[in-house]
């Protein structure tokens, strides 16, 4: 699966950093919108859906290429639109049963379980009793927030169900997350931002559709607002992918 397989290579590189994996993220959601095939975007449409400035692009584009992760053809004066492929990516593996990555390829198994690229032992495999969906989402926040959850409690999981069933993309979790996480450094307690607190809708809402501004702390035990408006743009009632 080419998300798990992007969170495997993630576990192994040290310069994934945020900026990284939005990116890689609007790169999917425009190859799932042209059925995986090659597309062309003007640089200052890819930068906008991802959040993020010129030159973190430019890097975070490099690192996903040095990944196997994507290809792409810079356009003329680098003002014509660029041309990427989102590639797909296996493990190959030497006669010794070390991982070998070949081809652009990052991901092993041992008896079906993921392994360390490095180590070539099986990794920690708690997180996989969550459904597919719940691990991706998992995975990322975990990454961009430099926590450590090995699982998430039911009152989340119902909770990204539910957001799941509102036609919320991976782009929209990947925008929720990033904004909250740099919300929640401005807070007394950081901890407090957790992936029950996101995926609670109103919560999830406010830093999907807001702007760059602190939005304050975490009102305690705060009840969903019985009306939500969900009135969502063309751009975020895609399927996720």
């Amino acid at each position: 699966m080419l998300v798990n397989t992007f969170w495997e290579i993630r576990r192994e590189r040290s310069d994934f950093d945020p900026y990284v994996i939005s990116l890689y993220f609007a790169l999917v959601n425009f190859a799932n919108r042209n059925a995986w095939a090659g597309f062309s975007l003007y640089r200052e449409d890819i930068i906008g859906l991802a959040g993020m400035s010129k030159n973190p692009y430019y890097k975070a584009r490099e690192i996903l290429k040095d990944a196997g992760l994507i290809e792409y053809e810079e356009g003329a004066n680098g003002v014509s639109k660029c041309y990427f492929t989102v590639l797909e990516v296996s493990l190959k593996r030497t006669q010794q049963g070390h991982s070998k990555d070949t081809e652009g390829t990052a991901i092993g198994t041992i008896l079906n379980k993921p392994i360390n690229l490095k180590t070539t032992k099986p990794i920690n495999t708690k997180v996989l009793d969550l459904t597919e969906k719940e691990k991706s989402f998992l995975d990322f926040f975990n990454s961009t927030c430099k926590r450590q959850f090995t699982s998430l409690p039911e009152k989340a999981k119902k909770q990204l169900c539910n957001l799941h069933k509102n036609n919320y993309t991976d782009q929209d979790l990947t925008k929720a997350v990033l904004d909250g996480y740099q919300d929640s450094l401005g807070w007394t307690d950081p901890s407090k931002f957790t992936p029950e607190y996101l995926t609670r809708l109103d919560n999830f809402q406010r830093y999907l559709f807001a702007d760059n501004a602190r939005k304050g702390q975490p009102a305690a035990n705060t009840a969903v607002p019985k009306s939500i408006n969900k009135n969502l743009s063309e751009q975020t009632k895609k399927t996720y992918i």
